[in-house]
This record gives C-alpha cells, sequence and structure tokens, in this order.
C-alpha cells in the first residue's frame, strides 16, 4: 500500500467511502421529489487501493432513496468515453473499473425508465502503478524521459515531459515537442517552477515516478514539493502531493542544500522510499556532502549526515559541485559536475554507512568522464539515466531556451577519461 499523503485534500478521505476523495458532494447527490434519485458509489476499501491498468475490486453505483430509483447508470472517467450499466431491481448496479492515470475525476449519474438523468455524482479515485515504473519512465511506456522546468525565455514557465522514443533508445532521441505537465499544481501558476531543480524517483512509494520540485537558491531557497507521478505522462496533480521543504533537509546549523539528488537506496535501508543525497553548509563553516537517509515509512527524511568525503578532485570545495543521479545493475550512480572547470566525473556503486552519531561515509568506484565538459554552461535540468541500455548511466541536458542533447558515455576506465559523445541537439519546444 502506497504511503498516506499529508495535504488538505487527502485529510477531506474521511468519509463514508474511505477509498475517495469527493468534490462538489457528499457521495450522492440528491435528487428533488419524483425526479431520479442521487447516487451512491461504494466498493473501494483504501485510499490507493486502485492500480493504473488493472481493474478493480468490484464498485458499486446505487440510489440514496430521495427519488425514483435508476434503471441505469451513465458514468465516465476523465471527461472521455461515456459508458452505461443496466441496474438490478433495487437500482443497483455493480462496475468494474479500469483507470489509466494516477488521479481519476469519475462522474454518475442515474438514468430514470423515461431516460430522465438525475444528478451526478462526481468523485476523485487514486490509482498506482501494478508494478515499479521503469528508472525515470514518466509515461509508462518502459522507455526512459525528460521532465524538466521551463523557462519565460523558452518552452514557457511549468514543468514539461520530453518523452523518450523507442525507435531511437540508444541515441536519446525524444519526442518533440515537449507536453506541459503542469496542471493546477502550485495554485494554477507556472511561474512558481522557475528556477527549480526536478528529481524523480518512488518517493510516494506508488510505484510511479514521482516528481520533486526542490530550490537550490533564490528567494524560494530550500523550498520543494513532491508531486504523485501520473503514469502516462499527463498532467500532475497536487492534490496528494506533499510538502518537502526547510523542516526536512535542514542540517545542524540550520542550512538547506544548495544541491539535492536521488540516492535511490544506497544505505541499505529497506523502506519503500529512496534516501537522498546533497551539499549542505554555508561559506563560513564550509560545504559537506550530506547523506539524508529515510529511517522511517515517510518519503522524507528526519535527519542529515555529514561526511568526510572529499570531492571528485580531492577537494572540500563541494560548493562548486551538482549531483545527478540514476540506478544502474551496479546500484546508486551520480554524476558530480563541477561548471565553473567542466570536470565531470561518475561515481558507481555508492553506498553509505551510518556511524551512528549523525555523520556517515560514503563509498563508490570513480570515472573521469571528461576535465572540461561543457564549462560555464547553464541548464534548466541535466538528468542522469542510461538510455542506451548498457549498464553506463547517460546524460540529457536541458537549456533555459528549451534545447535538449544527449550525451552517450562509454569506456569507462579506471587509468583514463571515458568516452562522451553529444547527439544531435533537439528543440523540445
Amino acid at each position: 500500500m502506497a504511503l498516506r499523503r499529508q495535504s488538505a485534500a487527502v485529510a477531506m478521505l474521511a468519509a463514508p467511502l474511505s477509498g475517495l476523495l469527493v468534490l462538489g458532494s457528499a457521495g450522492a447527490a440528491v435528487a428533488a421529489p419524483d425526479q431520479v434519485s442521487g447516487v451512491v458509489v461504494s466498493g473501494l476499501l483504501y485510499e490507493h487501493q486502485a492500480k493504473i491498468g488493472v481493474p478493480t475490486a468490484p464498485v458499486t453505483f446505487s440510489s440514496d432513496g430521495r427519488g425514483d430509483l435508476p434503471v441505469k447508470y451513465e458514468y465516465w472517467i476523465n471527461g472521455g468515453k461515456h459508458k452505461t450499466i443496466k441496474a438490478d431491481k433495487t437500482g443497483s448496479a455493480i462496475v468494474y473499473l479500469t483507470f489509466t492515470t494516477h488521479l481519476n475525476g469519475m462522474y454518475v449519474e442515474g438514468i430514470g425508465a423515461d431516460g430522465t438523468a438525475g444528478l451526478a455524482t462526481f468523485n476523485y479515485y487514486f490509482a498506482d502503478g501494478a508494478t515499479p515504473a521503469a528508472e525515470k519512465d514518466s509515461d509508462g511506456d518502459g522507455v526512459p524521459d525528460i521532465v524538466t522546468v521551463g523557462d519565460p525565455s523558452g518552452l514557457g514557465s511549468g514543468l514539461w515531459l520530453a518523452a523518450g522514443r523507442p525507435a531511437g533508445y540508444a541515441t536519446g532521441r525524444v519526442r518533440t515537442p515537449a507536453v506541459n505537465i503542469t496542471g493546477k499544481t502550485a495554485g494554477g501558476d507556472p511561474s512558481y517552477f522557475d528556477g527549480a531543480k526536478i528529481i524523480t524517483g518512488n518517493f510516494l512509494d506508488d510505484n510511479l515516478q514521482d516528481v520533486m520540485i526542490y530550490f537550490v537558491d533564490g528567494p524560494k531557497a530550500g523550498a520543494g514539493m513532491i508531486l504523485p507521478g501520473s503514469g502516462d505522462g499527463s498532467p500532475l496533480t497536487d492534490i496528494d502531493g506533499i510538502d518537502a521543504g526547510l523542516d526536512y533537509f535542514s542540517d545542524w546549523d540550520g542550512n538547506s542544500p544548495i544541491d539535492l539528488a536521488n540516492a535511490y537506496k544506497s544505505s541499505g535501508f529497506t523502506n519503500a522510499t529512496p534516501d537522498f543525497i546533497g551539499i549542505s553548509g554555508n561559506p563560513s563553516n564550509g560545504y559537506h556532502l550530506a547523506y539524508y537517509p529515510i529511517q522511517i515509512n515517510f518519503p522524507l527524511p528526519t535527519s542529515s549526515e555529514m561526511t568526510p568525503n572529499l570531492t571528485p578532485t580531492g577537494g572540500t570545495d563541494w560548493e562548486n559541485w551538482q549531483l545527478f543521479s540514476t540506478q544502474v545493475r551496479s546500484g546508486t550512480a551520480i554524476y558530480l559536475w563541477n561548471r565553473t572547470t567542466g570536470a565531470l566525473y561518475l561515481w558507481e556503486g555508492v553506498r553509505f554507512t551510518d556511524n551512528g552519531d549523525g555523520t556517515g561515509s560514503i563509498t563508490y568506484q570513480q570515472y573521469e568522464i571528461a576535465q572540461s565538459w561543457n564549462t560555464g554552461a547553464t541548464y534548466s535540468t541535466v538528468e542522469a539515466v542510461d538510455f542506451t541500455g548498457d549498464g553506463t548511466p547517460d546524460l540529457w541536458t536541458v537549456t533555459p531556451a528549451g534545447v535538449a542533447t544527449a550525451y552517450v558515455v562509454s569506456n569507462l576506465s579506471l587509468t583514463a577519461p571515458a568516452k562522451i559523445s553529444a547527439k544531435a541537439p533537439q528543440n523540445l519546444g
């Protein structure tokens, strides 16, 4: 079962149907005398019982007793095709629903013998993935995708999805134009996401590629949120998302990370949701590589663990480095990039050991990728993922102008730089 998300909307899940968020009705529409009765929907047992693409347990449509019995019911999900089902002599009908995305809004109305429709009932249902989504796959086709923030100068503000192309899998080609998946998140203000870092992963134990938005700098530095993945590439929702800001990632001195990445399960803990890794500190005391283990059944950490690890070049200037992570056959893999010098390294087999005193250490196998990769470049998103499927993580970059470039990495060596090859850029607009 997925973790319960703490949001105002989810708190409304109180009643008669514990699997249901009811907006605009109380689960049944009330009919006036001599009209077809309202509808009661029942059958889902708990909040995230439904699975995407899998028929639900029996769901019952029935009369609320405040009007004529329906002879059939008409229902439609997410504005799609209208379907009908006959009612039995008691005015009830049983259906099996198959949801195609995470958030599903369903209307149901009873139809009388004369064809008159009663008042419609509207409910939201949540569905999780039936099996864990493939790494960085946001639309359910098994192929990694790019999720990026937009920019007023390029794609436009908001969240954007450029779906991976199975036919161009080995070269990192994506479908264009990118699709805006902002939905009605952040109060419907796409500009909220300007300047954010995007981190994807199964953060909510829903078998989806959830989207974490984190601000590493600027006026919203340290703020963040996690939005549940849709599972099919459709617009996201924050109805059952969670806040992921200052209270969770602050270190002992109250510093929020200046960079953050998915650490997967590098600590070896068996919790359903992944850990985080980041860079924390301040100019006075210096910066450190920090680890944020998930130690309870909640998607966010309760403490930060400082490590003595040095940068890939043996220094302590962690403030100059950025982290981009993914999961491959060898475990957690993290690219570390110094934007000032262009130095690019890969850590594979990343493992965290907790010392039990608020500190820990990280072990890994380091590979030099390049000494001067895209020195000084500015990106809206850098995404690490093995889009070639050869076991070595590759890279996607997206500029503020909305231009994506795939970089294929190969020939890892302990004695010489690897090979990194840029593919033809693609305009996502």
